[in-house]
């Protein structure tokens, strides 16, 4: 549940950020119409953000490679004991050795679990502020950025399943 909160203050922080720089530019570029206490409050908040960013996301990072290790720990240690207790029932299609390399090369994997569950939760609400926002500043043509990036994305795809098939 915590580390709900972090990622949600994360988000928060990601999103408010190009808000507060705009700010900050209007601020600049009309010094004439403000109180000298503006632009130094303004500093100071985004001082505040990235240090609270800073913090939540060496947590987040934290708490995540914690549980790909986790996981990758207890996986080993299902394999290790499932192969010692019916290593002489079962049929010698690996040995021991081979079991042992296989674990160690997915634990790896395991591990970069935790990294990419990072991502997977926090990209859509990143995803869907940032087209708000593009609506807000640019307005609907905003869309067509979308429409490159969609285009982009499935000549990647298309670009890598024939890179794979050629490569293997």
């Amino acid at each position: 549940m915590v580390i709900v909160f972090f990622l949600v203050i994360y988000v928060t922080i990601q999103c408010l950020s190009p808000w507060i720089t705009a700010l900050m530019m209007n601020y600049i570029s009309h010094k004439e119409d403000y109180e000298s206490y503006y632009g130094y409050m303004l500093f100071g908040v985004i001082l505040i953000l990235q240090v609270v960013k800073s913090l939540c996301e060496t947590h987040l990072g934290y708490n995540f490679t914690k549980f790909g290790i986790n996981i990758t720990n207890n996986l080993t240690l299902l394999i290790f004991t499932k192969s010692l207790k019916y290593q002489s029932i079962a049929e010698k299609t690996f040995t021991e050795s081979d079991i042992i390399n296989y674990s160690q090369v997915d634990a790896e994997r395991l591990v970069s679990t935790g990294f990419q569950l990072s991502a997977v939760l926090t990209a859509p609400p990143q995803i869907i502020i940032g087209l708000v926002m593009m609506y807000y500043y640019i307005g609907i043509s905003f869309l067509a950025g979308i429409g490159v990036m969609l285009v982009t994305i499935i000549l990647t795809y298309i670009t890598s399943k024939r890179s794979y098939k050629y490569n293997k």
